[in-house]
């Protein structure tokens, strides 16, 4: 985990990273069109919010009776979750969002599991710089976990691989 401890505070996830320094980032990011990005969203959900997706084992919040909430937990550890599931999941995800859904992807803090299935979605979508956008725009810490990087990061250079092979 990133933070050593942490808590909400005013639609922010506050908490000491490892190096001992005080952070805060945003509840939740938008990180592509219809595709927000986040921890848990004990203060509420982004506006218009059509589909929740909790990658979380825990949920602390009210589901709205019009949202649906799918729910596919794994742990931020060392080793690949199932992948093939999270593949099915991002394209059911970035199916809903052509369809005009806003989705909200979510783990216990938005940095690691959360934005590994955000990454995926990015990348069915065409997008190859994943880890430096969501850096960019989310935090510094997404996808510390290494095993979800180089997987994310080996996945993207297949695909710039791949579009230079076609284009020869």
């Amino acid at each position: 985990m990133v933070f050593k401890r942490w808590s909400h505070v005013g639609g922010k996830l506050v908490g000491v990273k490892p190096e001992g320094v005080l952070d805060e980032i945003d509840t939740w990011t938008l990180v592509g069109d219809n595709l927000y990005l986040g921890g848990q969203p004990l203060e509420g959900l982004p506006a218009h919010v059509d589909v929740i997706v909790n990658v979380d084992n825990v949920r602390q919040y009210h589901i709205p009776e019009d949202v649906l909430y799918v729910q596919y937990s794994f742990d931020d550890i060392d080793m690949l979750p199932e992948m093939r599931k999270l593949w099915r999941i991002a394209e059911l995800i970035n199916n809903l969002r052509s369809g005009g859904s806003t989705v909200y992807v979510h783990c216990r803090l938005g940095l690691n599991r959360s934005a590994l299935l955000a990454a995926l979605c990015l990348l069915d979508g065409g997008q190859v710089n994943v880890v430096e956008w969501l850096r960019q725009v989310r935090d510094s810490y997404v996808l510390s976990n290494e095993t979800f990087e180089q997987y994310v990061r080996a996945f993207a250079r297949a695909m710039v691989e791949e579009g230079m092979r076609q284009n020869a």
